[in-house]
């Protein structure tokens, strides 16, 4: 079980822990969803006379909150 696997991991160290954490994680990876459903793809470039106010943001995805077009 997840808790047992856990227990263990805490009381173990070296690469025996990193093992159980591992194993903790692969539980946990059969029985939840880990990482989001959606991709989003971040802008490489963009043209700065046209794209009025736009900034990259550091995370994934886009962000035109207070953003216009020239033309």
């Amino acid at each position: 079980s997840l808790s047992a696997t856990l227990d263990e991991a805490v009381r173990l160290t070296g690469d025996e822990q990193k093992a159980a954490w591992g194993e903790a994680f692969d539980i946990l990876a059969e029985q939840a969803v880990l990482y989001p459903l959606f991709h989003r793809q971040l802008p490489a470039a963009w043209d700065a006379e046209r794209l009025v106010g736009f900034a990259p943001v550091p995370t994934t995805g886009l962000s035109f909150l207070d953003v216009g077009v020239t033309d």
